[in-house]
């Protein structure tokens, strides 16, 4: 807009048409003017342009805190554009439809004006990113706050460390979405426990359940004692083939087989190189169950086909095939247990002697007992001692031999003279 004046000379023309210019060029086209300006001079148009501007004065903002009711789609907002050195209109769509933030942080005082904010802050972004808010009323979670999660499903998480509080059981549903679920259920503990898995891919082992190794090996920890604990009255039994093939039960062991003998080894310290099987009797040489007893004491066990010495025993009805004593006699005690034996010794031979036994029932005649008789002419009978035979009594009659059974007969304990011997004869029997 610029200052016109009309020269003193003008004509009344040149006066035309400097207003007209006046009105169409400086002061604009009437039919432009707004209807929201109701003045009707240009000093009224003034006042009322001030009186909208003053609207927009700091201290009206600073304090305004709500602005009464949404803004409509088609209103519009005056901002101060300070860099243009002047006043801005920005509509509705535009401040509000995917606002770019260019600063990294969202300020936010909170209820109370103080020096404690909320800052919402960005990392400088390397590729466009979007973080969508759910349709739904909550509170949003931290990451490192401690909270509590409520009907969350979590896919493929890791979790590292942490205690799951109030919680007795984890329900897994499985592959299919059905009925049927698996649950791992924790009883409450006493004091605290360390359930640890294994650094390794594999089935867990149920206590109910049989448990199939596949072929791999059953470890226990070398350092310390495992124990294998059952009822008194229950029976431990391992399969081999799917049967009962070892059975422990209270006090005893049950070893059984597919068709052998059963046997038990045992190895010798040098790599396992030689052992020695204890092992059962055929079928065929069983008359019923047996039971082989061992001593009560540390001792060696002697086989039957072995060279060994055996001290301080007694053997009851013994029936010996072939005999060799290393001493020069045997020691009998006796029907009494005392202080008083029988030793029977041999001479150290010279050479290889023989002694043959009779095929028959005897007294082992010392000749040291001996029994006499002073002939009167009738008497013939002699008492001596029983359990002898006839040929191991040697009888004289003043000195000359008799005759077993053609001078004499034995019987029980009376030794019968064929004869009776005359008045002054000395009968000796001895045997």
């Amino acid at each position: 807009m610029a200052a016109r004046q009309v020269a003193t000379t003008a004509t009344l023309e040149e006066l035309r048409t400097t207003f007209n210019t006046l009105s169409a060029t400086d002061f604009g086209d009437i039919s432009q003017l707004s209807s929201s300006i109701s003045a009707s001079n240009l000093v009224a148009a003034m006042n009322e342009l001030e009186a909208e501007v003053a609207g927009f004065s700091v201290s009206t903002i600073t304090a305004q805190t709500d602005l009464g009711a949404a803004p409509a789609t088609g209103d519009t907002f005056v901002i101060n554009d300070v860099s243009a050195g002047g006043l801005k209109e920005m509509t509705v769509a535009n401040l509000f439809t995917s606002p770019t933030i260019t600063s990294p942080s969202l300020i936010f005082e909170g209820s109370t004006a103080d020096s404690f904010e909320t800052t919402i802050a960005v990392t400088d972004p390397t590729a466009d990113r979007t973080i969508t808010l759910p349709n739904a009323t909550g509170t949003v979670s931290l990451i490192t706050a401690s909270e509590t999660l409520t009907n969350k499903t979590l896919t493929s998480p890791t979790i590292n460390g942490g205690t799951i509080a109030e919680l007795s059981s984890l329900t897994f549903e499985g592959s299919t979405a059905n009925s049927f679920e698996t649950a791992i259920a924790v009883v409450d503990p006493t004091a605290d426990r360390t359930i640890t898995l294994p650094n390794s891919s594999g089935t867990v082992a149920l206590q109910e359940a049989a448990i199939d190794l596949n072929g791999t090996e059953l470890t226990l920890d070398a350092d310390g004692d495992t124990t294998i604990t059952a009822d008194s009255d229950d029976v431990i039994n391992i399969k081999i083939g799917g049967n009962d093939r070892i059975d422990l039960s209270t006090g005893l062991i049950s070893i059984k087989n597919d068709g052998t003998q059963s046997a038990i080894r045992m190895y010798c310290e040098s790599s396992n190189a030689h052992y020695a099987a204890l092992t059962a009797p055929a079928h065929a040489d069983f008359a019923g169950n047996i039971t082989v007893t061992l001593p009560s004491v540390t001792t060696t066990i002697v086989g039957t086909n072995t060279t060994d010495t055996l001290t301080n025993k007694t053997i009851t009805s013994p029936i010996v095939s072939g005999l060799a004593l290393s001493d020069s006699s045997i020691v009998f005690e006796g029907s009494s247990a005392n202080s008083f034996e029988t030793t029977l010794t041999v001479t150290n031979p010279t050479a290889d002697r023989t002694v043959t036994i009779p095929n028959e029932s005897f007294k082992l005649a010392s000749y040291a007992n001996k029994a006499t008789l002073d002939g009167d002419g009738s008497t013939t009978a002699v008492t001596v001692g029983s359990g002898y035979n006839i040929n191991q009594f040697l009888v004289t009659i003043n000195g000359v031999v008799q005759e077993p059974t053609e001078d004499f007969t034995y019987s029980g304990t009376t030794l019968t003279l064929d004869a009776a011997p005359g008045s002054g004869d000395r009968v000796v029997v001895k045997y």
